[in-house]
């Protein structure tokens, strides 16, 4: 299969995403992307690295949920086989921790090194963000520490890059505020932080909105609306902790 050329391997990605053979696509992609080292990635290129490992991981990430929820109602009736949703459990977890790792490892030891355009530098950032978010939703103790802290140092790494350098309507831009908004409600429990950078990203962006050209206009005004139904979901749920943090600061 290495004996493949770049076209090669980029039509073979492509044919496995149409069947949806998501691992033998990341492998052909990744294989097209180090058959040119130091040479930044293509937006196409792009696309299909994260079309692959979004599949993957996306698939782990429900498997672990429902394991999860099946092993909390098992262990609450006392069922005897509890055990055994466990283990299972835990499989997937080993099988999440690869593939982000595999994402995160790939990302900053083959294609940062490589990004000289300012959105190219954002994304990837914003990806090693992401997949270090998915990692904390179910380590615990110190690897859980650790991975937070990596999450947080890529998504403010990108954020710095996309203020200087990107305009407020960029849809990287706000697919980065987006997401880091969400690690900050889900991971770092902070609403008052994700509704702040959501809102501050969210008017910035309107104020522009009609500079906006036709094909950036679909994929900005979608996240824009995203953040929109974050801030609505987040601002229920501090009106609702409201009480409980008060009477703890008492």
């Amino acid at each position: 299969m290495s004996s493949l050329t770049k076209e090669e391997l980029l039509f073979m990605a492509k044919v496995c995403e149409e069947v949806q053979k998501f691992k033998e696509m990341l492998f052909y992609i990744k294989q097209a992307i180090l058959q040119t080292p130091g040479n930044e990635p293509t937006i196409e290129e792009r696309n299909l690295l994260i079309v692959a490992f979004q599949n993957i991981v996306g698939e782990k990430r429900a498997s672990w949920r429902a394991a999860s929820g099946l092993e909390q109602k098992e262990l609450l009736k006392g069922h005897p086989n509890a055990n055994l949703i466990i283990q299972l459990r835990k499989t997937v977890e080993a099988e999440l921790k690869e593939i982000c790792y595999d994402c995160s490892t790939f990302v900053e030891t083959s294609i940062l090194p490589t990004c000289n355009t300012a959105q190219s530098r954002v994304f990837f950032n914003k990806m090693r963000g992401d997949y270090y978010r998915y990692l904390a939703e179910f380590l615990t103790g110190n690897e859980k520490g650790e991975v937070t802290e990596k999450g947080l140092a890529a998504y403010e790494e990108a954020t710095g890059i996309a203020e200087a350098e990107l305009s407020v309507t960029d849809p990287i831009r706000l697919g980065l505020v987006l997401n880091f908004s969400v690690f900050y409600y889900e991971i770092l429990n902070n609403v008052p932080r994700s509704q702040e950078i959501a809102k501050k990203a969210f008017d910035d962006a309107i104020v522009k909105i009609d500079e906006l050209n036709e094909e950036d206009y679909k994929d900005t005004t979608m996240i824009m609306q995203l953040l929109r139904d974050g801030l609505t979901l987040w601002a229920t749920d501090f009106e609702e902790e409201k009480p409980e943090q008060a009477e703890q600061s008492n």
